[in-house]
């Protein structure tokens, strides 16, 4: 596997910006309801029904609140989880945080899956966000947050612990767009 995840998170950046506005897609068989504490949480973007979280995935109360500070616990938190995903590695985690049409998130999902089909895992953290703040909204019910993401020089390794390649140490520059669905928020879009 010699694609690292920065290279791959490019690329899907001129896809998705070849395909802006493009949010279709189907929502997947919703799961158990996670609630929000949030207190007066606005009416939903949506009609149609969210996907919830599974029972694998604990949102922090934090990352529920319909607020700027809430979108950005909630960006951090689901680049947590791509961490969890590959290094685990689990296929199940990311699934439920993102919006059914985000084709960023679906390719950090094959990832992902790649790595539990393969054997494979990072042997240690992918990414970290070490800057974040929200940039306005784009929309009712919709966040911008302005990241920057550092991928780690890490080691792919299979079962047995042998090394299958290595990642890059790279810093780059993104803004996660997160929609407010129901009662929590998914990743919209990273560009």
């Amino acid at each position: 596997m010699k694609r690292s995840f920065i290279a791959y998170a490019v690329a899907l950046v001129a896809l998705s910006a070849s395909m802006a506005g493009c949010n279709g897609g189907g929502d997947p068989t919703p799961s158990p309801t996670v609630t929000s504490s949030s207190p007066g949480a606005s009416p939903s973007v949506s009609a149609s029904p969210s996907p919830s979280p599974s029972p694998l995935v604990s949102i922090p109360a934090e990352a529920m609140q319909q607020t700027p500070e809430g979108a950005v616990a909630f960006v951090k938190y689901y680049f947590d989880q791509v961490n969890r995903a590959y290094q685990t590695p689990d296929s199940n985690v990311l699934p439920p945080l993102g919006d059914p049409g985000c084709l960023s998130c679906a390719a950090l999902q094959s990832n992902a899956a790649e790595y539990v089909s393969l054997n494979q895992r990072f042997a240690s953290q992918a990414v970290e966000i070490t800057e974040a703040s929200v940039q306005g909204s784009s929309g009712p019910g919709q966040m911008n947050v302005a990241i920057q993401l550092h991928q780690f020089p890490a080691a792919v390794v299979d079962h047995t612990g042998n090394v299958v390649s290595t990642k890059d140490d790279a810093t780059v520059n993104r803004t996660v767009a997160v929609v407010w669905k129901g009662d929590r928020w998914f990743v919209f879009d990273i560009g």
